[in-house]
């Protein structure tokens, strides 16, 4: 039978968890409007906070011309992996900010996000669909975008 501490630790730790949840949704909300790119052989990523995460083709550098953000080819298809708009209908945000009082886009990244532990690591995983319908399941494209969270005590 657990003791009243382990019990204490249990719900301790379970509002810490959920307070984390919380915090690194909001500090992530701060790249509200700015993408992060990842760069893999041909293909190029971006997730772009609140929006969802891209696959494209990107054009080569030109001389004078920034290489970042990198330009997405026209002429090479991209494909959506995975949206927030894919995911959750506007009405079910809509309703969630108002019922949380939160910011629509924080209120879309919390309704798809949660916090995880996994060999004593912690990370906020969103679950994105509504991707592109790829042509060999003929479904639409989804992801798991994770973001490692520093524990610090």
């Amino acid at each position: 039978m657990p003791d009243a501490n382990d019990t204490l630790s249990k719900l301790d730790e379970e509002r810490e968890l959920a307070r984390a949840n919380d915090k690194g949704w909001e500090l992530l909300s701060e790249m509200q409007g700015n993408c992060i790119y990842f760069w893999s052989g041909w293909w190029s990523y971006s997730y772009c906070f609140g929006e969802g995460v891209r696959q494209f083709h990107q054009l080569p550098p030109r001389p004078g011309t920034p290489p970042y953000p990198p330009v997405e080819d026209p002429a090479v298809a991209g494909f959506v992996l995975g949206s927030i708009q894919g995911t959750l209908p506007d009405e079910k945000v809509e309703a969630l900010s108002e019922e949380k009082g939160l910011s629509k886009d924080l209120a879309a990244m919390k309704a798809t996000g949660h916090l995880e532990t996994r060999g004593g690591n912690k990370y906020l995983v969103q679950h994105l669909g509504g991707g592109t319908v790829c042509d060999l399941t003929e479904k639409p494209r989804r992801i798991e975008v994770q973001v490692s969270i520093l524990w610090i005590r």
